[in-house]
């Protein structure tokens, strides 16, 4: 399937910081709202072209992390911190909201420690070790910790 935009063009929407706070770091990388609403639009008009796009802006978000923070990479795992208010608003300045339950309020984007601190243990995805042995929220198992090399 061909790109739908230029990666020129759609690195222009793509935006990525490093934050601090408390002496905690975190990465951030999403896309902006514009590119969101393109594809809200092109699905009903082009599935096909729709999906192109919607895979570009995914592996754009995963590759960005992976430059990043080369333990993403290795370990297929780039673990949520937790919600806190504190950390909500230092997100706000990029109208990025990490709401109550772990989610971001938008559709690509992705906010990890930096640096990498492992993996299921510290993902507040993983709340009390429930989902230890079964598989998680995010659709990983326990047993898979690293990509075949």
């Amino acid at each position: 399937m061909p790109q739908l935009l230029s990666g020129a063009h759609l690195a222009r929407h793509h935006h990525q910081h490093v934050l601090h706070l408390a002496g905690q770091g975190y990465f951030l990388t999403w896309i902006d709202r514009e590119m969101e609403h393109v594809l809200d639009a092109l699905w009903s008009s082009s599935p096909s072209r729709a999906f192109a796009l919607h895979e570009q802006m995914s592996e754009l978000i995963m590759n960005a992390l992976g430059r990043h923070i080369p333990q993403v990479r290795v370990h297929a795992c780039a673990p949520l911190p937790p919600w806190s208010p504190r950390l909500d608003q230092l997100l706000l300045p990029w109208d990025v909201r990490q709401l109550p339950g772990g989610h971001l309020n938008r559709s690509y984007a992705a906010l990890t420690f930096h640096p990498w601190q492992g993996g299921c243990a510290v993902c507040s995805l993983n709340q009390n070790g429930r989902y230890i042995g079964a598989e998680r929220p995010c659709g990983r198992q326990q047993t898979n910790v690293r990509k075949p090399a």
